[in-house]
């Protein structure tokens, strides 16, 4: 029956319980403190700077959002216009033409969309926060975790030493008995 899959935080551990065990760590690396760890974490974690940047991204899509459409053009022009009819002589004409050209916005669309990019804003930083938030307590759980891992070690190592001396103690018991039951053959 294969095992179930691992999350993230039982690999986080699993990887600092063998590297502890194993003494792969040098002995010159960093030893943090809990508030070192979190503060880290707060600053550092990839799910943080994730959230980092879409706090960026909102605020970058709200720089032209308030910016008015272009003015309004308003253009006239003065040509001859040629109508040529068949079999007909061509006949001159002046023409005039008077246009405006621009885009007008009367729905209050563009107050909408300033409304909208900032509570973007407000949404991507709160969830910068909680992100902020969670990798501190996973900093804060994989240091008590690792803690408890070190204990658990230096125990185990205890209960090894003892049972050192147990067989030991019980190894020359034995050959105690021994020399006296057994004659000494000289």
């Amino acid at each position: 029956m294969p095992f179930p899959p691992l999350n993230e935080m039982q690999i986080l551990k699993m990887t600092g319980l063998v590297a502890l065990v194993s003494g792969a760590l040098p002995a010159e690396a960093e030893t943090l403190t809990l508030e070192a760890a979190v503060a880290r974490a707060r600053q550092q974690s990839p799910d943080v700077q994730l959230a980092s940047r879409l706090v960026e991204e909102a605020e970058a899509s709200r720089v032209g959002v308030g910016v008015p459409l272009t003015n309004p053009r308003l253009f006239a022009d003065y040509r001859p216009m040629l109508i040529e009819l068949p079999g007909q002589p061509s006949d001159p004409r002046n023409g005039y033409n008077i246009g405006v050209d621009g885009q007008f916005e009367v729905s209050g669309a563009g107050f909408s969309r300033q409304a909208e990019a900032t509570k973007r804003i407000e949404v991507a930083r709160a969830e910068l926060d909680w992100e902020r938030d969670r990798a501190a307590a996973r900093a804060w759980v994989a240091y008590v975790d690792a803690l408890l891992a070190t204990q658990r070690v230096r125990r185990v190592q205890e209960s090894l030493e003892l049972q050192k001396r147990v067989a030991e103690a019980a190894q020359k018991r034995v050959t105690d008995a021994l020399t006296r039951i057994t004659p000494s053959v000289a």
